[in-house]
């Protein structure tokens, strides 16, 4: 299973009532034993490359995404890289849990990120 960067309801889904962990250094685990894999977009000339990956020890009560992507079709110059984040809260609390920065190039190869479900623990 794969969630991309502008499917908030399931990024929601996935990440509240959770805490989580850097398992790995471009892998989360969640405290519900799910173990997820966290991919920038990468296709040809378009990419988005993890700069962070942090963790949250609290119990996740939201979930945001940030996204100023780069690329021919925004304002944003080329020298200055595309950015998406991945905000979790717990209460008041605003966590960077993933950063990525890249570019769009000319917008045919995909933009953002996605999180992939390596283990789920099915109830």
């Amino acid at each position: 299973t794969s969630i991309q960067w502008d499917q908030v309801d399931e990024l929601k889904n996935l990440f509240v009532g959770k805490a989580v962990t850097k398992f790995a250094e471009d892998q989360l685990l969640l405290s519900d034993g799910t173990l997820l894999k966290v991919v920038g977009n990468s296709d040809c000339c378009a990419y988005y490359d993890l700069t962070h990956l942090g963790d949250c020890e609290n119990i996740i009560t939201n979930v945001e995404v940030f996204e100023d992507p780069n690329g021919d079709y925004y304002d944003k110059p080329f020298d200055e890289p595309g950015v998406y984040r991945l905000f979790v809260f717990t209460g008041e609390e605003k966590i960077n849990l993933a950063e990525f920065e890249g570019t769009d190039s000319n917008g045919y190869y995909g933009t953002g990120f996605w999180l992939e479900v390596i283990d789920e623990v099915k109830p």
